[in-house]
Order: structure tokens, then C-alpha cells, then sequence
């Protein structure tokens, strides 16, 4: 059986997909906009806000999340992120 996709909800804790990575996100709710806020690879982000996102004409539906990271307020996709896993969670 395959696993389910998580889905982000505002007051999850996630960190993004790209270790070791950092990644850029943007500080804009239009993800065309400049990423100018770094996410480092061991910081834990706090979701706050989730809004369902599609292009039209395209079959991929995604979630574009609001979320709080040490470096600031800042938006991304949500198959960006993983939930922070409590200890002894598979």
C-alpha cells in the first residue's frame, strides 16, 4: 500500500525536502517572486497558513505554504516539506 502524502496544516512543524541543502524561499505570496529568505537544513519551520495552488490546464495540484523559519516569514510549496518526526516515529 503506498504511503500518504502528507499535507500540511497550519501548526505543523516541518523542515524542507533539499538536506544538506539550504534552500531560498520567497518573502511574497507569488512564487514567481525573488527567494531572498534562507532556510538552512537543520531549522525547523512552523506552518502558518495553507492555500491550495494550481495552474491551469495542469493535472498536479500542490499547496503553497505560509511558514515561519528562523530567518523570517516566507512561502513555498507544500511537497517541499516533511513534518518533524517525534522520537521513536518511523
Amino acid at each position: 500500500m503506498k504511503k500518504a502524502e502528507f499535507e500540511p496544516i497550519p501548526g505543523d512543524l516541518v523542515v524542507h525536502n533539499y538536506k544538506p541543502d539550504t534552500v531560498w524561499i520567497t518573502s511574497s505570496d507569488d512564487p514567481m517572486s525573488s527567494h531572498d529568505i534562507p532556510w538552512g537544513p537543520d531549522e525547523v519551520g512552523t506552518v502558518l497558513q495553507v492555500t491550495p495552488w494550481s495552474v491551469p490546464g495542469d493535472p498536479d495540484r500542490d499547496t503553497f505554504i505560509q511558514i515561519l523559519i528562523p530567518a523570517g516569514v516566507g512561502w513555498l510549496f507544500g511537497s517541499d516539506v516533511v513534518p518533524v518526526k517525534s522520537p521513536g516515529e518511523e
